[in-house]
C-alpha cells in the first residue's frame, strides 16, 4: 500500500486527532477543539520535519495570527524533544522496483495461440 504526503500528511492528521482528543479531556483550560486540533497538527509536523518555522507559517495561514500564542510553544516544545537525525545514517529507502508492489503490477499471463494450428488443436487439461 502507499500513501501519498510521505510523512507530513499523517503527521498534520494524527497531530490533529492528538489535539481534539486533549482538547476533550477534562481540564483548567476551556479551549475549542479547532484550535488544540491546529496547534497538535502543526506540532507534530515540526517535531517530524524538523521544521518549526514551517509549522508556525502554517498555523498562522489556516488560523491565522490569533492561533500562534497557542501554537508557538506546541510547535517549540514538539521540535525539542524530538531528537535530530543522524546524518551518517542516511536515508535507507529502498528502490520502488515492480516487486515491491504486487497491488501495482497488471497481472502475467501468456496470450492464447494464433493461427490455424491453434484451432486444430484441442485443450487437454495439465496433470
Amino acid at each position: 500500500m502507499r500513501a501519498y504526503g510521505g510523512p507530513f500528511t499523517p503527521a498534520l492528521v494524527l497531530g490533529g486527532l492528538l489535539g481534539t482528543f486533549l482538547s476533550r479531556m477534562a481540564g483548567p483550560f476551556n479551549l475549542p477543539a479547532e484550535a488544540l486540533a491546529l496547534a497538535g497538527g502543526v506540532a507534530v509536523l515540526a517535531g517530524v520535519a524538523r521544521a518549526p518555522f514551517a509549522g508556525l507559517a502554517l498555523a498562522a495561514e489556516w488560523g491565522g495570527y490569533a492561533s500562534l500564542p497557542l501554537a508557538l510553544p506546541a510547535v517549540l516544545l514538539a521540535y525539542a524533544l524530538t531528537p535530530a537525525p543522524d546524518p551518517e545514517e542516511g536515508l535507507k529507502e529502498a528502490p520502488a522496483t515492480p516487486e515491491a508492489y504486487p497491488s501495482e503490477t497488471p497481472p502475467q499471463s501468456e496470450p492464447p495461440p494464433r493461427g490455424p494450428e491453434a484451432a486444430a488443436e484441442p485443450e487437454t487439461p495439465p496433470g
